[in-house]
């Protein structure tokens, strides 16, 4: 299991110039109902990632020295 990020400090590390990677696992669809601007935000859907595993992440997300935040549209498919 992965530690939980609140919305509040997920908020303030946006706000940092710390180095990190903001998965959005949202389908395309449920993009249209919030949307983040940030160049450390990379959109792979979660169906994309059940075909393709971690081949569908990008080479930095890849890294074991990465810090990934996983996010979705209720919480459930980013705890998998």
């Amino acid at each position: 299991m992965f530690p939980e990020i609140t919305v509040t400090d997920l908020s303030e590390k946006l706000k940092s110039e710390d180095k990190f990677i903001l998965l959005d696992v949202r389908e395309l669809d449920e993009l249209n109902h919030a949307k983040l601007t940030d160049g450390r935000l990379e959109v792979t859907p979660m169906s994309r990632l059940a075909r393709e595993g971690t081949d569908a992440l990008s080479e930095s997300a890849r890294s074991k020295d990465a810090t990934i935040y996983v996010l979705c549209h209720h919480g459930n498919r980013s705890m998998q």
